[in-house]
């Protein structure tokens, strides 16, 4: 995810690779300076200053994905990225614009994309939280509304099913030694919804705000096709993390008075995210007191969700 620039920076020589990544990205430019962007977990980003003929500047960032080691490379992770970003585009969704895709290894050790900086900010103002919401809600609506049969959209995994994806990651718990009992007698869910484009991690974090509107989306690694609730799901455990319940409610009310979607199997997502979160989470990079407090939550979140599959399995 993209970020706003960390404190500090460091000059780059011509002998260093990062100069020999903007050669690629602007063959008359300079490196000027790099640096980190704070908050990828699974992949390496930095920001590139170059400098231009007639003392213009240009900022780019460089995403760079092999570099966690529990979540493996995937053969086409990078190319998928780099494509599904130039149809984002193409659609009219506010993502950054791609520039360059190098796949080879030659210059960085992993494959790696670059592309436009975007002026952002991540934080919401809590007096403007009420209007983020909504533009959130319609980003996520709007996305789940394009056609994933259109030719131009790179080949995309679908996406994991819940019921096998929760009895894989649910915690040991006396509500947890239920619902295994309870799901492993069920067949793949059927899903509700017709397959929908996924962003895969929308939340506050990897939206980024110029003006109190939507500049950019980002961290498209784990888009993927399958129940628009996924996402969703997804987004309401991260509001409720940020901020509180009635956040995480409010934006869902939102989305679902703007997208056409059967809600019945919302609970089983929730389920599946908060599950997920929990066997990940100690991978995250987090401080132990924002961890704690994030377990804390995330248990809120699946012993409720729990509870409602339990119920909807009556």
């Amino acid at each position: 995810m993209q970020a706003a620039p960390c404190d500090g920076y460091a000059p780059m020589s011509t002998a260093d690779p990062w100069a020999a990544v903007v050669q690629r990205v602007a063959p008359e430019g300079q490196l000027i300076r790099r640096w980190p962007l704070r908050g990828g977990v699974s992949a390496s980003i930095h920001a590139l200053e170059i400098g231009l003929p007639g003392g213009q500047t240009r900022r780019v960032v460089v995403r760079r994905h092999g570099v966690a080691d529990w979540k493996p490379l995937e053969a086409d992770v990078t190319a998928t990225e780099f494509a599904l970003l130039e149809a984002l585009r193409r659609a009219g969704m506010a993502v950054p614009a791609p520039c360059f895709l190098d796949v080879s290894g030659e210059v960085l050790p992993s494959p790696y994309l670059v592309m436009e900086f975007v002026e952002g900010t991540t934080a919401i103002d809590e007096a403007a939280l009420p209007d983020a919401l909504r533009q959130m809600a319609a980003y996520l609506a709007r996305l789940h509304a394009l056609d994933v049969g259109d030719a131009e959209l790179p080949s995309l995994p679908q996406r994991e099913d819940p019921i096998a994806g929760t009895l894989e990651y649910l915690p040991e718990t006396p509500l947890a030694a239920r619902l295994r009992a309870a799901l492993s007698t069920e067949a793949p869910l059927v899903p509700t919804n017709p397959p929908a484009l996924l962003h895969g991690d929308f939340w506050p974090e990897n939206v980024l705000w110029q003006h109190g509107q939507i500049a950019a989306v980002v961290d498209w690694e784990d888009a993927a096709v399958g129940d628009p609730l996924s996402d969703l799901a997804s987004c309401r455990v991260e509001l409720f993390w940020k901020h509180s319940e009635q956040v995480m409610e409010t934006f869902t009310a939102h989305y679902l008075s703007m997208a056409t979607v059967d809600s019945t199997n919302l609970p089983l997502w929730e389920l599946y995210v908060s599950a997920a979160a929990a066997a990940y989470m100690a991978h995250w990079g987090l401080d132990p007191e924002v961890e704690a407090e994030r377990r804390r939550k995330t248990s809120w979140v699946l012993e409720r969700a729990g509870q409602r599959v339990l119920s909807q399995a009556v």
